[in-house]
């Protein structure tokens, strides 16, 4: 801990540790690699989420994670997102991470008319690991191609005119 009077005096002293080495390998069900798929670490304290994009042969790269557990988040257009619990050793980890083909989310907004809501924005709610959003087309429909398995909570929001609301 680091006292404010030693702060403002410029005389505070705060020693960084090392953080381990976190690699692995991001590949579709056929064992192919993904080029450009998100990985968020996600953990516990200061400086525990980060994410990077793979490279073209599917690796990616966490330079300064903590050793414990550490959980990934892993996205790629076309693939099911998933969730990968990765425990942390002090001498860091590879880890190897097979996406499945994801099922296609789509679906429509209306007003209490039946009417479809151009233009409103349909996203994962924020208390979910997956980030995603797209906006409704002029007919209301909106289309993800890489949701994950389990079910999730959305917000439907900024239509002009009408309130947000979480399904």
């Amino acid at each position: 801990t680091v006292d404010l009077a030693s702060l403002r005096a410029a005389s505070a002293v705060m020693v960084m540790k090392r953080g381990v080495a976190l690699s692995g390998t991001v590949t579709d069900a056929n064992g192919h690699p993904i080029a450009g798929a998100r990985v968020t670490r996600r953990g516990e304290g200061v400086g525990q989420f980060a994410s990077t994009s793979t490279d073209l042969e599917g690796r990616f790269r966490f330079q300064n994670a903590a050793a414990g557990e550490l959980t990934l988040v892993v996205e790629a257009r076309g693939c099911a997102a998933r969730m990968v619990a990765a425990p942390v050793p002090e001498a860091g980890r590879e880890i190897p991470i097979r996406l499945q083909p994801s099922k296609t989310l789509q679906g429509r907004v209306l007003d209490e008319s039946d009417q479809p809501v151009a233009g409103a924005r349909v996203q994962t709610h924020w208390s979910e690991p997956y980030r995603w959003s797209a906006k409704t087309d002029v007919e209301g429909r909106f289309v993800c191609d890489s949701a994950p398995a389990e079910a999730l909570s959305y917000e439907v929001s900024e239509a002009p005119g009408f309130k947000p609301v979480t399904v």
